[in-house]
């Protein structure tokens, strides 16, 4: 008992006269430097739960996306007179290239007539309709698939969903990371982008 009372009279003492003072406000402080670092773990936490909220939202959109483009995308792609036109002129320049008969790069594209150096010397026009760029930029994919009209299709419908990304990007600097959101859900879900995704149309690229 009279250790305990000891302690307890030291005790008295440190929150009692100058020096129980001095101990007091080292209580004090050390109080709010405790309460300073839990706030600054809770915000950190928080922006680092609202940063994967984000990055998760963002996910299941580009998922949401994909879904709306590529399912049943075999079956319900649009290929009338004018697709099959850009595929078989496709496959000629494919071939015309890989023969050697003209140079892999166009001169230049002037309405609608892509004029191209042959090996010769000589100059090779085509009627193509569209810019030059085009045929080039869609050339791989349809060389990979062999030519076949589904493969420039799934092609397309891929670019159109990493555009989900690069809309999530292009709100998110002009406004807020919460606009980037809704304008990648848009254009995730809106029907025209999904139609025109599927399109071997160069005005969809």
């Amino acid at each position: 008992i009279s250790q305990f009372n000891m302690v307890f009279d030291k005790i008295k003492k440190a929150f009692s006269g100058s020096r129980g003072e001095s101990s007091a406000e080292d209580y004090l402080e050390i109080d709010l430097e405790r309460e300073q670092k839990d706030s600054k773990v809770l915000v950190k936490l928080f922006s680092s739960v609202t940063r994967n909220y984000i990055k998760v939202l963002l996910f299941l959109i580009i998922i949401l996306g994909a879904f709306f483009r590529f399912y049943k995308s075999y079956d319900y792609f649009p290929f009338e007179k004018d697709q099959l036109h850009d595929v078989v002129f496709l496959e000629d320049l494919w071939k015309k290239v890989k023969d050697k008969k003209i140079l892999p790069l166009p001169l230049h594209s002037d309405n609608g007539i892509l004029v191209a150096l042959a090996n010769d010397g000589s100059l090779v026009e085509y009627i193509t309709y569209h810019g030059v760029f085009s045929y080039y930029f869609l050339l791989p994919a349809a060389v990979i698939s062999n030519f076949h009209p589904y493969g420039l299709v799934v092609f397309l419908m891929s670019l159109s969903t990493l555009s989900i990304y690069l809309m999530f990007i292009l709100g998110r600097e002009l406004f807020d990371e919460y606009v980037g959101l809704f304008a990648a859900f848009l254009f995730a879900i809106l029907h025209p982008v999904v139609l025109y995704s599927r399109w071997i149309w160069f005005p969809s690229l």
